[in-house]
């Protein structure tokens, strides 16, 4: 009796010390992979943080060539909104200069221009029946 009693305490040590080393192993296994999640997280972090930074600079440089484009064209239209404001004034300065410089010419042209508008009214006359004449010859061919 006494034999079954050391056998069934040795057993009990046996079983006693496995259910510790296992409690043991479980708990070790939980710091591991609390320190694995840990470097993980470290390590996943870094990359997206990179990953975000090549994205933005691709945004900005985008946002930055597209703004440029813009300044560009606005800049053109400001420079043709100039161009066009100063035309004005450059046309009277010279129209200015061009009639202190020459009033004998300005009449000559003015004769040229009245003989060239005569002859233009002439031609405009001798067109104008030709085509009263298409269209009454459409006329009478859409009657039959």
């Amino acid at each position: 009796v006494a034999i079954e009693a050391k056998i069934k305490a040795s057993e009990q040590a046996i079983k006693d010390k496995v259910a510790e080393r296992a409690a043991a192993l479980s708990d070790k296994t939980d710091a591991d992979l609390k320190q694995a999640m840990k470097a993980f997280e470290q390590r996943w972090k870094k990359k997206r943080v990179a990953a975000n930074k090549k994205k933005i600079k691709s945004i900005e440089k985008k946002l930055v060539a597209k703004h440029k484009k813009a300044a560009k064209k606005l800049g053109a239209k400001l420079k043709a909104a100039e161009k066009a404001a100063a035309k004005p004034k450059a046309k009277a300065k010279r129209k200015k200069a061009a009639k202190k410089a020459a009033p004998a010419k300005t009449a000559a042209k003015k004769v040229a221009t009245k003989r060239k508008a005569g002859a233009k009214k002439k031609a405009a006359v001798k067109k104008a029946p030709a085509k009263k004449k298409a269209t009454a010859k459409r006329k009478a061919a859409k009657k039959r």
